[in-house]
């Protein structure tokens, strides 16, 4: 597909747009803008189609030319055959800070604009606002939280998106990894109290933390304690799959100060599982959640995924009613991200028809048993252009996922693949900071690390 334009963002949006619009088999997509209009032009089957929207339409300043953009996009590529998707013409994975423009209007207003400037479906703009309204009650854009990376599995699952090591010689390295991994996190607390700044939350994910023995799970709340101080507000460990929990590893946690555990089972039914590498069973779930329980932790997490191979829309449903029964605080939907780009990005997914139905099925459900929404973010690739969507009961959301996601404050990074990152206080500009990719990387250039702490916490001095 040859797509033109005068700058590569334009380009590169054009190309999101045609995988979300279903028209990614064009042979050609070009965008010439005239004087007071957009225009898009699409050719598709030996056809040419062609879309216009006036700039006002898109709302005012470089925001509103991009939306008219989007508008003569959309145009086109329906007389093309496209189909409009859930979230319209916002390719973007946090859709939620443009609801954030409209959040000072009432929400019927918000809506409209929402609808009209971006195509996005009515219940998925009302669900934006209401989103956005809980950001802006929580963004502390001066805070500064810690997210510590363990980037090991115990095996890797098939449809895998993230950093994690999963071969014997990679889990070899745990040790040493967890030895400089305490180093990263004692210049850390040392910069950041020279500055006098404490964490108000700590999130340890991966990979599979739970990977780690009972010893190792010690030794890495034992440094986060002794660097960061105790009386963490918000504490999350992300154990992850479930054959890695024990009664001992949650003794540890709890003991540390905790609060919050995360354990996944992404689908209860053990074929799926199966079929998708994961190396547990519905009844490893099952056992260390009754086993959870027994601890005093403020909230526990479940993941579930739409879309797995193998699954389908009956399979998955019962999957949400086998978690909820279980009546977790928190519970996370994801619709599974594509490894690669699909002609298709509608409701017809191969091998799991009903797709979009299914996953508003569970909202549903998360609501009656006493969960509300409260993050949201998307993958350019998710089935049926869908979303991951985060559920809590009240007074139990998880700050550092709203805040860390939306960019709502700084966070402070340590181990391999993780990004920290420094906020301008108006929200606008964002500095990243990003340690080495994988984990022998990280071992390798110990050297690197004093250098990536000092640039982060210059860039918060600045910002002070």
């Amino acid at each position: 597909m040859e797509i033109l334009a005068k700058i590569e963002a334009e380009r590169l949006e054009l190309y999101h747009l045609a995988q979300a619009f279903s028209v990614s088999d064009a042979t050609r997509i070009r965008r010439q803008d005239e004087a007071d209009r957009a225009v898009v032009t699409i050719t598709r089957n030996g056809k040419v189609f062609t879309g216009k929207a006036l700039f006002g339409e898109g709302g005012d300043g470089k925001a509103g030319k991009n939306a008219s953009a989007g508008l003569a996009f959309a145009r086109a590529a329906e007389m093309a055959g496209g189909v409009i998707p859930p979230y319209g013409t916002l390719t973007g994975v946090r859709p939620v800070k443009v609801a954030l423009r409209y959040v000072n209007d009432e929400k019927e207003e918000a809506v409209r604009l929402l609808t009209s400037r971006f195509l996005v479906a009515p219940d998925k703009a009302s669900l934006l606002y209401d989103l956005a309204e809980i950001e802006k009650r929580e963004a502390k854009r001066d805070e500064v939280m810690l997210y510590v990376s363990v980037p090991f599995c115990p095996t890797r699952c098939r449809y895998c998106s993230f950093i994690s090591s999963a071969a014997p010689k990679h889990l070899a390295l745990i040790p040493a990894y967890l030895e400089l991994l305490k180093r990263d996190l004692a210049l850390t607390g040392e910069a950041l109290s020279r500055q006098g700044r404490k964490i108000s939350a700590v999130y340890v994910g991966g990979g599979t933390p739970g990977v780690l023995t009972e010893r190792q799970l010690k030794e890495l709340t034992d440094s986060i304690e002794k660097n960061f101080g105790k009386g963490i507000p918000e504490y999350t460990v992300e154990l992850g799959r479930p054959d890695t929990v024990t009664k001992e590893k949650l003794a540890v946690l709890a003991a540390a100060g905790v609060d919050r555990v995360c354990i996944n089972p992404q689908t209860t039914r053990n074929d799926v599982l199966r079929q998708n590498g994961r190396a547990h069973t519905a009844q490893d779930f099952f056992r260390a959640m009754e086993e959870a329980r027994a601890f005093p932790f403020r909230a526990i997490n479940c993941d579930l995924i739409a879309g797995l191979d193998g699954d389908g829309a009956e399979g998955f449903l019962a999957s949400v009613k086998d978690v909820l029964s279980l009546q977790p605080e928190n519970v996370t939907i994801h619709a599974l991200c594509r490894k690669k780009a699909a002609a298709d990005q509608t409701d017809r997914v191969e091998g799991f028809p009903g797709l979009a139905p299914a996953m508003e099925k569970a909202h549903k459900l998360c609501m009656e048993a006493g969960l509300f929404p409260y993050y949201l973010y998307r993958q350019k690739m998710a089935v049926a252009g869908l979303e991951n969507l985060g559920f809590a009961k009240a007074g139990t959301l998880s700050r550092y996922n709203l805040c860390m996601m939306e960019d709502l404050c700084h966070v402070a990074a340590c181990g391999a693949g993780a990004i920290g990152k420094v906020i301008h206080p108006s929200g606008g500009k964002i500095r990243r900071f990003p340690r080495q990719k994988y984990p022998f990387e990280y071992l390798a250039e110990p050297e690197r690390i004093p250098a990536l702490i000092d640039a982060f916490s210059n860039a918060l001095e600045e910002r002070a």
